[in-house]
């Protein structure tokens, strides 16, 4: 089985596609708003 290598998109390539809640939520480890 081969290893796939996996390139992550740069912070400002995930800020212009994520929402201000998503990119904290995946990025910042933060929590959903209640």
């Amino acid at each position: 089985m081969s290893k796939v290598e996996r390139s992550r998109p740069s912070n400002d390539a995930l800020r212009k596609e994520l929402t201000e809640e998503e990119y904290h939520v995946t990025q910042e480890a933060g929590t959903e708003r209640a």
